[in-house]
């Protein structure tokens, strides 16, 4: 197996756009593969992320490099403490040498993602995901069959088809946090989520809560920075999943916890009778895994397939 070594002073500054600034700034060896960290600051969406190494202090550049993963390729939102990791021998014979230096090229990528209604949502890669940044807003499944709604509190409590709801029947709860479906409209076979996106499984919520940390931070880091009950907590939004406090209506047909709680429903079943999903608080920085009532209402976020 061959070995290479590095120098570690390859620090590399680029400019990809006039609205951000690329900054690499940090590079580790582990065994085979490096780890470059990098900044997208002075920006804002997602972008298309590629990776160069130049071997000869920057008179050429080799890239972008293909056996890359982690924060590359497309949709890769603004922020600091972005990490690309580069399995050098996949690409090249042998890396060495003392006038080594990497860049990070970042150009506007695609950014979001329309539903059958016409309605378009920011998206996010978090690790090797891809999930829209705001709660699902359609009225009609993929096919365009209307999605039930309007359903007094007798109706709701009884369903076993797809309706949903918007909180407290207030248009602007629906701009706000989109609307409140129960579980019989996420497993619909018509599919509710736009084209290339599907509603997220009990397994896939796990990869996002581990990939930031686990259940008792990622809660954090998936909420908003305002928006919830003060006075609310640990909400950093720093993967900008962007999530809001949008309440539920429960299995009965009242509606309860906006500002305080947001619910977002897994594909996953519990029993007969309920079926899993998540819950983000105002109090805590937790991402908390819970069971209920299918005929439910909670919000939606896509997943890309």
């Amino acid at each position: 197996m061959k070995i290479f070594t590095l120098l570690l002073s390859f620090l590399f500054l680029f400019s990809g756009l006039k609205a951000q600034t690329v900054t690499v700034t940090d590079v580790v060896q582990d065994g085979q593969k490096l780890i470059v960290s990098y900044d997208i600051t002075g920006g804002t969406g997602n972008y298309e992320v590629s990776l160069f190494c130049s071997t000869d202090d920057g008179t050429t550049w080799a890239g972008p490099l293909k056996s890359v993963s982690g924060d590359a390729g497309k949709n890769v939102s603004a922020g600091i403490g972005k990490k690309i990791t580069w399995v050098v021998l996949n690409d090249r014979a042998a890396l060495d040498g003392d006038n080594i230096r990497f860049k990070v090229k970042a150009s506007k990528g695609e950014s979001t993602v329309t539903d059958i209604d016409g309605n378009t949502y920011e998206i996010v890669k978090i690790g090797t995901q891809i999930w829209m940044s705001e709660n699902l807003k359609t009225s009609k499944y993929r096919d365009g069959s209307p999605i039930p709604t309007n359903l007094d509190d007798v109706k709701w409590a009884n369903t076993s088809s797809g309706a949903y709801a918007i909180y407290n029947n207030d248009p602007a709860n629906n701009s706000t946090y989109g609307k409140l479906y129960n579980w019989y409209a996420v497993t619909d076979r018509r599919d509710l989520c736009p084209t290339g996106y599907h509603v997220p499984s009990d397994e896939e919520w796990s990869i996002l809560e581990n990939f930031l940390g686990g259940t008792n931070v990622a809660g954090g880091k998936m909420k908003t920075a305002t928006g919830w009950k003060s006075p609310y907590v640990k909400a950093t939004n720093e993967s900008g999943w962007s999530g809001l406090p949008g309440g539920y209506r429960t299995n009965n047909g009242f509606y309860s916890s906006v500002t305080y709680y947001g619910y977002w429903w897994s594909t996953a079943v519990n029993s007969s009778s309920s079926s899993w999903y998540r819950c983000l608080g105002m109090d805590n920085g937790n991402s908390i895994r819970y069971n209920y009532n299918k005929q439910a209402g909670f919000s939606v976020r896509c997943l890309r397939d």
